[in-house]
């Protein structure tokens, strides 16, 4: 697992706190009953809070998925995919 990772479900964790830790992964949308407007606005907060990011409100309307928020996250901080050993 890498630091964006970790970090990344801590977010998710703090924003969906319904959902298991092996659930954070595959979270959507769609599968995610607590992911409304603020929700998203909630996770979007913690995730600036967390990696000093500012998403556009056009950017957090496209972050569906755990993968989408992780895709833009890993284009906007240097190294995100460095793989983070014995966590």
């Amino acid at each position: 697992m890498t630091d964006l990772d970790i970090r990344l479900t801590r977010c998710f964790a703090g924003a969906f706190p319904d959902l298991r830790e092996t659930q954070i992964p595959s979270a959507t949308v769609d599968n995610t009953a607590s992911w409304d407007s603020m929700g998203a606005l909630t996770l979007a907060a913690l995730i600036e809070e967390e990696f000093g990011v500012t998403f556009g409100d056009d950017v957090i309307g496209s972050l569906r998925s755990y993968a989408a928020v992780r895709a833009e996250l890993a284009k906007s901080i240097p190294d995100a995919a460095v793989q983070v050993s014995g966590r």
